[in-house]
């Protein structure tokens, strides 16, 4: 199955920056939208944003209207994306490189919770392992190590898990 991008991204003014304050404010919102729904449906974490890598082609260089995203409205959304909770820099300096939550912390803190609790986990014993590997059907199979432990992090602190740590290192929970 193949993603299907929105009819926008077949509007060649899409990808230049919008000179019209609101104008902007929407395409920024529109831009964030296809990232985040592209990343989930093809299950990325993470996302280099180098026009040799096939992603990027594909989300940010159309070549049906032969239309490619200007770096400094790229370099804007992903700004916004950071400021809105949905990405952040793998590396501090590499601007290439980021890890996508197609859901921020507080949304996957809440899909883990309401999965725990409709699965019969409640009481368990779960390993960061199983919980990132056993369930294929659930929208966080493979999430990222960071992202799941900024996620159980969370979790603990709303007191809804015990973490269970070795070494400082989160290795699973109980529930």
């Amino acid at each position: 199955m193949e993603f299907k991008f929105p009819k926008i991204h077949d509007f060649p003014p899409f990808y230049t920056k919008q000179p019209h304050e609101g104008t902007y404010k929407a395409q920024i919102e529109q831009w964030i939208n296809i990232i985040l729904k592209y990343c989930e449906f093809k299950h990325i974490w993470k996302l280099e944003l180098n026009e040799s890598n096939g992603n990027y082609q594909e989300i940010f260089n159309n070549k049906k209207i032969e239309r490619k995203i200007n770096d400094n409205l790229l370099q804007d959304i992903i700004n916004e994306m950071i400021k809105l909770g949905y990405c952040k820099y793998i590396n501090k300096g590499d601007f290439k490189n980021i890890l996508i939550y197609w859901k921020n912390i507080n949304e996957w803190s809440l899909k883990l919770i309401e999965w725990i609790n409709k699965s019969g986990q409640n009481g368990s014993i779960l390993t960061v392992y199983e919980i990132q590997n056993n369930w294929p059907n659930e929208e966080f199979y493979g999430i990222d190590d960071e992202i799941i432990y900024k996620v159980l992090e969370k979790l603990e602190k709303d007191k809804k898990v015990a973490c269970i740590r070795e070494n400082n290192e989160i290795v699973g929970i109980k529930v």
